[in-house]
């Protein structure tokens, strides 16, 4: 479980810099349905305050993993209701 956590968030950190990147050079597109990580990347706290990268990655980390707990957590309990053994 600590190694999927772990290239989740290797996965995750390497889009966000490379999009960082992206916007800093200027290539960062207006598409008419922005991506989560966009939204994210153009999201500022206050008039000063952008939302920082560690903020960015753990918003994208819990979307992308929390889905995957719940369906294995689902499958297993109707499993386990199914074989009768609630």
């Amino acid at each position: 479980m600590l190694l999927s956590y772990i290239s989740l968030f290797k996965f995750v950190s390497g889009r966000v810099y490379e999009m960082r990147g992206q916007m800093n050079a200027g290539k960062f597109g207006d598409q008419e349905k922005p991506s989560l990580l966009q939204r994210l990347m153009n999201y500022w706290y206050s008039p000063g305050e952008q939302m920082p990268d560690h903020d960015i990655i753990s918003e994208c980390i819990g979307h992308m993993y929390v889905p995957r707990l719940s369906y294995n957590f689902l499958s297993e309990h109707c499993n386990t209701v199914q074989d009768g053994r609630n």
